[in-house]
């Protein structure tokens, strides 16, 4: 293929086209565009990740081509201390983050764990959007960790509501027997009692509220 021109390459990048990840197996020199890739990995170029996705996996492998992962990890790690920041730029950071720690990278684990207590102190509009990577991430143990400190929230804050979509969401990934076993082996947690029964709270207040409006 032809190499692209600079801004073609950026441009490319930006909207997750292969293009630009055969430029970077194809060209001498690919470390030459770390910077570029170093921005677009940590400021999210598209135009809609809820219809586009967050390529991760994408950014990741030309982060790998470039050689700029260790650059890479430690920026995103530094960029967790906002827990406010709930813009699509923090967003694909998380995710890659999270692909750290698929990758086997223990401290990027921890990281995200140790941000998501944050976010539940006070509540954190993405909040619930870190449960998901934590869950996808770790599956039955991320399930037990996130309802465990809600849970603890809960005991504290009386008046916090929590609706059941990241239970939901769990079922659908780990099985409807395997969310209800597991609650089941795990139902005498005070933490874990307080998670369920502010889901219950929460779903009847609503119901109440609907049946008063006209």
């Amino acid at each position: 293929m032809m190499p692209l021109k600079p801004l073609e390459f950026e441009n490319a990048l930006k909207l997750g086209l292969g293009r630009a990840i055969l430029h970077l197996q194809h060209v001498t020199q690919p470390t030459d565009y770390r910077d570029v890739v170093l921005t677009t990995c940590l400021e999210f170029g598209g135009y809609d990740p809820q219809v586009e996705g967050m390529r991760t996996e994408y950014l990741f492998q030309a982060a790998q081509l470039t050689e700029i992962l260790p650059r890479l990890r430690q920026a995103l790690l530094e960029r967790l201390e906002n827990p406010d920041d709930d813009s699509w730029d923090a967003l694909q950071r998380l995710e890659l983050l999270a692909q750290f720690a698929r990758e086997g990278d223990e401290e990027a684990r921890v990281a995200l764990r140790g941000y998501y207590l944050r976010l539940t102190h006070p509540h954190s509009p993405i909040e619930g959007i870190v449960a998901s990577i934590l869950l996808h991430l770790d599956g039955v143990e991320a399930f037990l960790f996130v309802i465990r400190q809600l849970g603890r929230v809960f005991l504290v804050d009386l008046e916090k509501a929590e609706d059941d979509s990241f239970l939901n969401e769990a079922r659908e990934l780990m099985g409807e027997q395997s969310v209800a076993l597991l609650l089941e082996q795990h139902g005498q947690e005070p933490e874990v009692t307080a998670y369920l029964e502010r889901i219950e709270r929460t779903q009847q207040r609503r119901q109440e509220r609907k049946r008063k409006q006209p």
